[in-house]
């Protein structure tokens, strides 16, 4: 097999983690600095560690990648624009952007700087990977639930770089699309301080009935893909990507180990048993192993509902109890300060770090595989307790020497020439180019002290903390010359500095400041109150109370044609199939529309925060954008304003004024897996199911199509206590979204909002 050569991308959320992923052999790390990464709770870089760590890598022959993955508000700009040029400045090799706006804003400002669409643009369609690419993306970082077949499709025909996940924590919603941590908290995922809300335990309700005690229905298995590398390689994938900045340094450098092997087996076509490197892994951390959506896993394999967290390998069990100690047949070895967990039952873990281990009355460092020992425990643990093993000290000592800042060396082939009346010289071969240096003086004879090979040896070999080292080295030397130190230390630095410069160099900076807005756009219509139904009864109830603007979810057979006095639109699936979009859709991905006189409107879901975005979307025909949810009131008002001040014609914004937030969209049906239903069983369609969480919230699904789940939180939106000021701003639309709500609901509601818009306002 011909195999091209893929790009094996390594996490890095502090500098132990970058340190051993170059070591390990990694092509390249992605890491955030301080702001705009989607990892907030990382330890991540300030910017004077950043340029230390890119030289560092760039010496060694590794790209650095980084995030800037969150949304962007408007009051930020300048800010970010400010940190960008940094970056920049600091020679990054690419952008990771989920911000549509920013990517606008970056392709201009920064023409040699690769950009790559990050997951949380949540790209599943070839529709989407054109769009994108005609903004000026190089590379897509692909949705982690779409499979391989389309993957295979969007190489065929789009000349653009793919990366996927292969390794690590998977969320269970479609990335950029997860709202739950915000809804409960105000922790955005979208800004990078997910408080993860999916690893905690809900119970199951099946028409208000609870149908399972509280189990981990969200919390996904760990990715791993190693033994499928080939598969993946030739299905055309360029960049495979391991996740972890929130990991220890020890998973970063076992992970990259791992898999460089297996690419390395896909090299060479030869078979690869990955099952040593498996339990390597399994050593350092894993939630349980699901080989993904990518690879057509089936949704029931994808969660472990009875445990969240690290499992650890199995150690033994518990055969005998006394006080505060329990007694444990060893299924493997076991040292002092390793971690163990006893898992009684998912809601009594208990762990620990063995602080002493006795067998027959001896005090032992380490016991061996097949030994009875007793373990301090100051819990009471039944007899029969299983036992992991969760930290092995060994297995870390064992990867140690991959955090040593010194470990991986840049090899030199060098000759040195030291002849009488010539200059000292040094040819040097570095990845197949040859570099020559020289002294700037001749050399003389000796007059007292003699300079020997092992002089000129010692002195040119003092590379010290360099990121070089001599893999040969050979001189020629005159009989009497003398050579001065200095001249030696002075070719070695020369050396040196310049080699560096060879390796750390990128493109010129271009920074093209005068980027700036199109002045061109559509103005703003009288504000007006929009309603999105999903049922027929809701739409009924719409059309009693004469609402002129109605989007109807697409399982509802409505005809516009039928309704001349009435603007319809259809709110496309949440996910792109190869359905036709009509001309007036409500879609949740940026797409090129199809036809210049499309009606296409921007929904919640394709995540507007910036004034850039808004602009992006309307230069491409883009009528109607309904703002991020994620916008507080102050926000919404001022996005108005900035719009009419910089954009001078208004674009048309929409709020959400009132509906029951969608938190997340799944692949994953927790329905069919704690139900044992196969795939396209309807059940969420024949009976109402819901989540709750063990502080009251509810959650229930709703189906969107193609086995498609979405999770909405029961407890709507409603912002009829500021209407009055959102009345006045410069937004033009109020939508009022309709999910589950009845005929007499969906009254209510309207009678709530549209007094407002019987009274004759003005901006």
């Amino acid at each position: 097999m011909g195999v091209k050569k893929v790009e094996l991308l390594a996490p890095a959320g502090e500098k132990k983690s970058f340190i051993a992923a170059i070591n390990a052999g990694a092509d390249a790390v992605y890491l955030s600095a301080k702001s705009y990464g989607a990892r907030a709770n990382a330890e991540n870089f300030d910017l004077k560690e950043l340029q230390e760590i890119i030289t560092y890598a760039h010496l060694r022959g590794v790209l650095v990648y980084v995030t800037i993955n969150t949304l962007i508000f408007n009051d930020e700009l300048d800010d970010f624009i400010a940190y960008t040029d940094q970056l920049v400045n600091m020679h990054v090799d690419a952008f990771i952007v989920a911000d549509l706006g920013m990517i606008h804003l970056l392709s201009h400002r920064y023409p040699h700087i690769e950009l790559h669409a990050s997951t949380q643009l949540n790209t599943h369609h070839i529709k989407q990977v054109i769009a994108l690419k005609k903004l000026g993306i190089k590379r897509i970082v692909m949705a982690r639930e779409v499979d391989i077949a389309t993957i295979k499709a969007i190489k065929a025909q789009v000349d653009i770089e793919i990366e996927v996940f292969v390794h690590g924590a998977l969320c269970i919603s479609y990335s950029g699309q997860c709202l739950l941590s915000f809804v409960n908290g105000g922790r955005s995922a979208n800004l990078g301080t997910c408080a993860q809300p999916c690893r905690l335990p809900y119970v199951l309700k099946e028409n208000q009935e609870n149908v399972t005690h509280p189990l981990y229905l969200l919390s996904t298995k760990d990715l791993m893909t190693i033994d499928h590398i080939k598969t993946l390689v030739e299905a055309g994938v360029d960049s495979f990507k391991i996740e972890g900045r929130m990991r220890r340094p020890e998973y970063t450098e076992q992970t990259v180990l791992s898999y460089r092997k297996a690419i390395y087996y896909a090299y060479k076509n030869l078979d690869f048993d990955a099952e040593d490197d498996v339990s390597e892994i399994k050593k350092i951390y894993h939630r349980g192993f699901t080989k993904g959506f990518m690879l057509n896993e089936k949704s029931k394999e994808v969660t472990h509902i009875t445990r969240p967290n690290h499992q650890g390998v199995y150690l033994g069990k518990v055969i005998q109890t006394r006080k505060q100690q329990v007694l444990i047949e060893l299924e493997q070895d076991l040292s002092l300060k390793d971690g163990i967990r006893f898992m009684m039952n998912h809601q009594n873990d208990y762990g620990l770090e063995v602080q002493k281990i006795t067998s027959k009355s001896n005090i032992l460092q380490k016991a061996l595989m097949g030994d009875h020992v007793w373990i301090d425990v100051p819990k009471n643990i039944p007899k029969g307790t299983l036992v992991f093993k969760t930290k092995d000290v060994e297995k870390d000592l064992e990867l140690s020497p991959y955090i040593k800042k010194d470990h991986r060396k840049v090899e030199l082939r060098a000759s040195i020439s030291a002849k009488l009346g010539d200059f000292l010289s040094c040819i040097v071969m570095l990845k197949d180019k040859m570099y020559s240096f020289y002294s700037k003086d001749l050399i003389d004879e000796a007059k007292n002290h003699q300079t020997t090979k092992k002089d000129i040896e010692k002195h040119v070999s003092k590379l010290g903390h360099t990121a070089f080292i001599f893999k040969t080295l050979d001189i020629e030397i005159d009989q009497g010359v003398f050579v001065p130190i200095k001249t030696i230390n002075d070719l070695r630095k020369e050396m040196i500095n310049h080699l560096t410069d060879v390796l750390v160099k990128r493109e010129e900076v271009i920074i093209e400041k005068r980027f700036a807005l199109p002045l061109n756009h559509h103005q703003a219509l009288d504000k007006t109150l929009v309603c999105s139904v999903h049922t027929k009864a809701q739409f009924d109830v719409c059309l009693k109370n004469k609402i002129k603007h109605i989007e109807c979810h697409h399982k509802l057979s409505i005809n516009p044609q039928d309704y001349h006095d009435i603007d319809i639109s259809v709110i496309m699936p949440r996910l792109l199939n190869n359905q036709e979009i009509p001309k007036n859709a409500t879609i949740h991905q940026f797409l090129l529309p199809d036809q210049k006189d499309s009606n296409w409107k921007a929904s919640s879901h394709v995540n507007i925060t910036n004034i850039y975005t808004t602009n992006l979307l309307m230069t491409y025909g883009y009528k109607k954008m309904t703002l991020s949810n994620e916008l507080s009131l102050d926000q919404m008002i001022s996005f108005g304003k900035l719009s009419k001040k910089i954009l001078k014609e208004m674009p048309y914004l929409e709020v959400v004024c009132y509906g029951k937030p969608e938190v997340m969209l799944l692949k994953h049906c927790p329905i069919a897996k704690e139900k044992n239903t196969p795939q396209n069983c309807m059940q969420c369609e024949k009976k109402r199911y819901a989540l709750k969480h063990k502080n009251g919230s509810i959650y229930y699904f709703l189906y969107d199509g193609d086995c498609k789940l979405k999770l909405i939180d029961e407890t709507p939106i409603h912002l009829d206590a500021v209407m009055s000021k959102l009345i006045k701003s410069d937004i033009t639309y109020f939508k009022l979204m309709f999910t589950n709500e009845t005929a007499n609901d969906v009254q209510q509601v309207i009678d709530m909002y549209q007094p407002f818009f019987n009274k004759k306002t003005s901006a």
